[in-house]
């Protein structure tokens, strides 16, 4: 009986370093997903703040768009001298010289084609920009009151002429994110 003893010696090491060897690997295995999973809920709160940031420079350019409308004044949302992009002639604010473009073309450092920054630093910040997409005549649609409310000619089928503007905010975010958003706003002149 001794014999049988002694071959057995060591046996439930053996099985106690193989058990400990699974559990840390388990163990491993377990950290490295939680950090995957902490480095995708980072990316979608910053893709998701991105988008916000954007959204609201977009906001903020189509009230400054509205005030130079309002005052009579030049674009601010629009550089004149849009030497960088080659299909704009110098001296327009069309917008389809740069509808195109693409999100991965942003260079922060292009004042040109960009020209409103806020809350800027370094490459972080919200990027606008606006310019006359279209423009066309509104036709009266209804037939015309002799008199409205307020008087002859003020019914709300006088017709009138538009022009629609498109307003690109674009954001660089932390860690590469960054969004753009394109608001394409009508005004009707009448």
């Amino acid at each position: 009986m001794s014999s049988l003893q002694n071959t057995e010696q060591g046996s439930s090491l053996v099985i106690a370093l193989i058990v400990l060897f699974i559990l840390t690997a388990l163990g491993l295995m377990v950290a490295d997903v939680t950090d995957i999973n902490i480095m995708i809920a980072a990316n979608d709160r910053d893709a998701k703040n991105a988008l916000i940031h954007a959204d609201s420079g977009v906001n903020v350019g189509h009230e400054i768009l509205e005030a130079n409308l309002e005052q009579n004044q030049p674009l601010a949302l629009c550089n004149e001298n849009l030497a960088g992009l080659p299909s704009c002639p110098a001296g327009t604010c069309d917008a389809a010289c740069w509808t195109n473009q693409t999100v991965a073309s942003f260079n922060a450092s292009d004042n040109a084609s960009w020209p409103i920054s806020l809350y800027t630093n370094g490459s972080t910040g919200i990027y606008l920009r606006a310019g006359q997409f279209s423009q066309g005549l509104v036709v009266g649609g209804a037939i015309q009151m002799g008199a409205g409310y307020e008087g002859v000619g003020k019914s709300a089928a006088k017709g009138g002429s538009f022009v629609v503007y498109l307003v690109r905010s674009h954001y660089e975010g932390d860690r590469a994110s960054r969004a753009e958003v394109d608001l394409g706003w009508r005004h009707v002149n009448y």
